[in-house]
Order: C-alpha cells, then sequence, then structure tokens
C-alpha cells in the first residue's frame, strides 16, 4: 500500500523542484544603473478606454510625471457611457471618439487601430487603462528602443487592495508564465509571447506587421501580433513590470473579477508555447497532489504523514515566491494556495465548457467568445 501512495508524492517532489527552473527568471526588467539614453526614441502613448473614467484619473497623471515628456498621450473613447473622454481631456491627452465596432472586429483591436492610426512618434506605447506607470518606465523604454529588431511587452506588478483580488494569483501567474519568457532561456527562448497590457513596438514593425488588423477577431489578440512579428523575422521580448509599471484588476468588486478572468481566458491553451505549457502543467499537477495527500492525511500511512505538511509546506513557500514577483499577493494566498488554485481550476474548466458549446459571455455590455 506504501508504494503508490509514495509514487504520486515523488513526483509532486520532483515537480517542485523543476518548477524553480522553469520559472526560474520570474523577476522584473527594471534596471538602477542610473544611466540616460541621450537622444530617446519618440514615443506615442495609445490607451483604449470603455468606461474607464476612475482608472485614468491614475494612468494619465502618471505618465505626464515622467522624467521624460511623451510626445503624445492619446485615449480612444471606446463608446463609453461615463466620463471618460471629459477626464481625459481634462488631464491633457489627446480623445478620440471611437467609431462603432465593424462587423468582424473584437473591441480592444478595434481601439487599438484608431489610436495608432492617430500616432505620429516612432515608437507606441499601447497601455490598458487600468495600468500605472512608475516614474522610470520612459527611462527603460529608452533603452529598449535601442534594440534593434525587437518588440517588447512588459508584464505589470499586479496591486492588491483587497482581500478577493488574491484569487487573481494564478490567472496572473499563468498569464506571465504562458508568455514562454521566464524559463531558463529568458526572453531568449525561441518563442516568445506578448502579454497586453503593455506592449511597445517600433511604429514601422508596427505597420509590417499587420497592426491590430492583423489580429482584429482573435480572443489573447497579443498572444497572435507576437506571432505575426516573428513571421517578420523580428524578435519578441516580455519582462516583468516590478518598478516600472503597475495595474489595479477589478477594483469593483469580486463579479467584476469573475467576470474579467472569465472572459476567453480558457483560449490561451490552444496559443500557449509548449514549454511554457508543459511546464505550468507539471507544476499544476504537483500542486493537485499536495492538496490531495493533505486532504487524505487522517488515512494515510504514518511515514506519510510526516512528508504530506513538508510537501504542502514548500508548495506554499514556492507559490509565495512566484506571487511576490508578479504581485503585492497576501502572504495567505500562498499559504492557503488551495483556495485560490481551486478557483483557477473551476473558473478555467467552466471558460473550456462554455467555449465547446459556443457559448458568449458579456463583457463591459459587449458579447465575448
Amino acid at each position: 500500500m506504501a508504494w503508490p501512495l509514495s509514487l504520486p508524492i515523488a513526483l509532486a517532489a520532483c515537480s517542485w523542484v523543476v518548477s524553480w527552473f522553469a520559472f526560474f527568471r520570474l523577476r522584473s526588467a527594471r534596471r538602477v544603473d542610473g544611466s540616460k539614453v541621450e537622444k530617446p526614441a519618440t514615443i506615442s502613448v495609445v490607451i483604449p478606454a470603455r468606461n474607464e473614467e476612475a482608472n485614468l484619473a491614475n494612468l494619465i497623471p502618471s505618465l505626464n510625471a515622467q522624467s521624460r515628456s511623451f510626445l503624445e498621450i492619446i485615449v480612444v473613447d471606446d463608446q463609453s457611457e461615463d466620463g471618460t473622454a471629459s477626464v481625459a481631456r481634462e488631464l491633457g491627452a489627446t480623445v478620440i471618439s471611437g467609431k462603432p465596432l465593424p462587423a468582424g472586429w473584437n473591441g480592444k483591436p478595434w481601439a487599438l487601430k484608431q489610436g495608432s492610426d492617430a500616432a505620429k512618434g516612432a515608437w507606441l506605447l499601447f497601455l490598458d487603462a487600468d495600468t500605472v506607470a512608475l516614474p522610470d518606465l520612459h527611462e527603460e523604454l529608452a533603452r529598449l528602443a535601442e534594440v534593434e529588431g525587437t518588440a517588447f511587452s512588459i508584464g505589470p506588478y499586479h496591486r492588491i487592495e483587497k482581500p478577493y483580488e488574491n484569487l487573481s494569483a494564478f490567472f496572473h501567474l499563468t498569464m506571465n508564465v504562458g508568455t514562454n519568457a521566464f524559463g531558463l532561456r529568458g526572453s531568449d527562448a525561441e518563442r516568445v509571447e506578448f502579454v497586453g497590457q503593455c506592449l511597445f513596438v517600433r511604429r514601422v514593425d508596427y505597420d509590417r506587421a499587420g497592426g491590430h488588423e492583423s489580429v482584429k477577431d482573435v480572443n489573447l489578440e497579443n498572444f497572435h501580433l507576437a506571432g505575426h512579428f516573428r513571421k517578420l523575422g523580428l524578435s519578441c521580448r516580455t519582462y516583468l513590470g516590478k518598478g516600472l509599471v503597475e495595474m489595479r484588476m477589478y477594483p469593483d468588486g469580486y463579479d467584476s473579477l469573475r467576470g474579467g478572468w472569465a472572459k476567453g481566458f480558457s483560449s490561451g491553451v490552444g496559443v500557449t508555447p509548449a514549454p511554457a505549457l508543459v511546464g505550468l502543467s507539471l507544476w499544476f499537477s504537483g500542486l493537485s497532489i499536495a492538496i490531495v495527500s493533505l486532504i487524505l492525511l487522517p488515512s494515510l500511512p504514518s511515514a506519510m504523514r510526516l512528508l504530506v505538511p513538508v510537501l504542502y509546506l514548500l508548495y506554499a513557500i514556492q507559490c509565495g515566491v512566484f506571487f511576490r514577483r508578479i504581485g503585492n499577493y497576501s502572504g495567505f494566498a500562498a499559504l492557503l494556495f488551495p483556495v485560490p488554485f481551486l478557483y483557477y481550476l473551476q473558473l478555467f474548466i467552466r471558460g473550456c465548457l462554455r467555449r465547446s458549446s459556443g457559448a458568449t459571455a458579456k463583457w463591459k455590455g459587449r458579447d465575448v467568445v
């Protein structure tokens, strides 16, 4: 009886070790050497905004407070029903009134296309409205702009303020790790995807890749856009944004969080690079074994009763390390990792079932697959 039980425990232990290497480079890209770029490239900021007046009140001032000025800040008012446009204008942004959504387009790509069409900079910085730029962002972007033949994305650091927001931990971690940019090879891996909240690309390369029109009707358009860049022989690199750019996701309450993550998240499996998918699957298997073993603890042989709590604690520590690299998640989110993990799994499975049935979900008043 002991042997069949010891095998999954051994597999979970191996998974724990391997995961450190699979997520080895899960760290911030911020540099602190103090050097300055003498002649930085011109950068246009493009922000898609649908009912984002509260978020823009935080984002635009953070962009205006940079040590260097962006060439322009463009807000595409995507048929908002609140004060998005007026807030953006009052804070000095150029506001484009978004046209009605054409057939065959998703909302975000359509807004970004309209913004990019109006932009004049040599580089385009696409930012989600729920992000906030920290003081060193422009300087770091200026350094990145000196790298030839490369496009970039930055995964914002997740700023947590309310307990329910800790439920995002595995979603956010999966979103970053799924880009395949944080294994042993980091962003030098053969295939690296973009995160969608902060995308930084050379205008000429963006146009050659077909811009957001090339991904107008797909979920996770950032992943597909990276593929178009690679077809041109360009390198894609993704970094973590701690110290550069932050985000506050779904501050309006639990329903907003649930609806946001349910929106198309399961579609990421089909576009996630194989190394990242294998690494995540292995880690999730180890987490599952640790949880099930703890539940079965009273019925396990006495020798196992010591190993299982140790295994659980090791996974809790590992979760804590990974979580803190992507956001200021509570230590309880790691110690009680089964809660956010099982929440992630049930929402993911429900999303897969919804997609297989062809059903749609509502997000900001629009149907999404």
